[in-house]
């Protein structure tokens, strides 16, 4: 009976694993919970300023990375994927003394092509549509805050979209 329930379950677990690689959603973001630390600093994320700890979050199980001091940045290189509608998703607690951008700089090439402020909230989704033209084969994302006020983040994700609107942005490789 115990190996039958197994069976099952294998079964299940390898339909569910089969389907949702069959959606063929692009997922652009290593570690999404920033629950990979190497020692006190995350390992798929390069600390290019300030300071980051690992911090609860809204959920006793999951941890979140909060932005220690007036100026942090934080970013992480995504190669080798496209789309033409970037949906961006992040848990987030800011409070009214930080500011917290998500910047995008398409090609890595110095040039910020892409910038927007999160907003003020207590354990909250964030999430944005970002339409790009289909000629670029590389991103950097970079999270900054500003401010003495407390920044936490949790559950980040940037995947492709079925649509955005509005127009897309103009991205130019300027290396």
């Amino acid at each position: 009976m115990q190996r039958l329930i197994s069976s099952i379950l294998f079964a299940a677990f390898a339909f569910l694993t089969l389907s949702a690689e069959d959606c063929g959603t692009q997922h652009f973001i290593e570690d999404s919970g920033f629950d990979l630390w190497c020692d006190e600093q995350l390992c798929a994320w390069e600390v290019e300023a300030g300071q980051v700890v690992q911090t609860p979050s809204w959920h006793k199980d999951d941890y979140a990375v909060e932005f220690v001091g007036d100026s942090v940045v934080i970013s992480q290189l995504s190669v080798g994927a496209r789309t033409t509608c970037l949906r961006f998703e992040v848990l987030a607690d800011i409070d009214d003394n930080a500011r917290v951008f998500l910047e995008m700089d398409f090609f890595d090439d110095g040039v910020l092509d892409y910038e927007e402020e999160l907003a003020h909230v207590r354990w909250e989704r964030l999430t944005f549509l970002v339409g790009t033209r289909a000629n670029w084969d590389s991103v950097r994302f970079t999270l900054r805050k500003e401010g003495p006020g407390r920044a936490r983040l949790a559950q980040i994700e940037a995947t492709d979209a079925a649509a955005c609107v509005g127009d897309p942005l103009e991205v130019e490789d300027h290396s």
